[in-house]
């Protein structure tokens, strides 16, 4: 009896189990969301100080803090008085010097009569060769104080324009819209060329700023 029993136990313990079974499913591909919190702010595109572009005493001020103003829209006024007087008198210079030069046209035009009378006379007893030769130099002479009289009055018209531009520009306005932040003079101060007036924001253009983690 023993030795049957001892017979039955090896062979229990070489005894084979049975295989397990296996599945495998497909691979996929899936994103991964996640969600991470940012601190971010708003940030408005267009933000800064609107500058006088000529220099003159602050008549006035057309904006308070907290005003939203439009693109062109006066924000300032500067004192035109100075402005105004050299205007007059750069309009009087451009009358002066067009009567100038219509009497240097004129004697342009009796010089050059000159030179066609003693051209047709300089190979006659009538006249000399001399008399033609000075009819030429003052025919010349004439042409060049014609060309100084022109260019006196476009001189005198290209100061116009800069005045006028600085009249205009003595209108202060604003280069894009927002709200007015902050007022940095007040009327009857002097402000040189730019020198800030006011500060604005364009609130209405904002963008979002962070720092978002990679």
């Amino acid at each position: 009896m023993l030795a049957v029993l001892v017979i039955g136990l090896v062979g229990t313990v070489h005894a084979q189990a049975p295989a397990a079974l296996v599945q495998v499913d497909a691979v996929r591909t899936e994103p991964l969301a996640q969600t991470v919190p940012i601190i971010g702010r708003l940030v408005a595109r267009q933000a800064g100080t609107i500058a006088t572009p000529i220099n003159g005493p602050v008549a006035a001020l057309r904006v308070e803090v907290g005003d939203r103003i439009e693109t062109g829209q006066i924000v300032a006024l500067l004192d035109t008085a100075m402005l105004t007087v050299q205007r007059d008198l750069t309009q009087a210079r451009i009358a002066e010097s067009q009567a100038a030069l219509k009497t240097r046209e004129a004697e342009l035009a009796l010089a050059q009569q000159d030179v066609k009378r003693l051209a047709r006379l300089k190979d006659s007893a009538a006249t000399t060769r001399a008399a033609y030769d000075d009819a030429l130099q003052a025919d010349v002479i004439a042409q060049a104080r014609v060309a100084e009289a022109q260019a006196s009055v476009a001189t005198a018209r290209a100061n116009l324009r800069l005045v006028q531009i600085n009249l205009d520009d003595a209108e202060i306005r604003a280069p894009y819209g927002g709200v007015v932040v902050q007022r940095l003079t007040e009327a009857g101060s002097y402000v040189k060329i730019g020198d800030d007036i006011v500060r604005v924001v364009a609130d209405q253009s904002l963008e979002v700023e962070a720092d978002v983690p990679f």
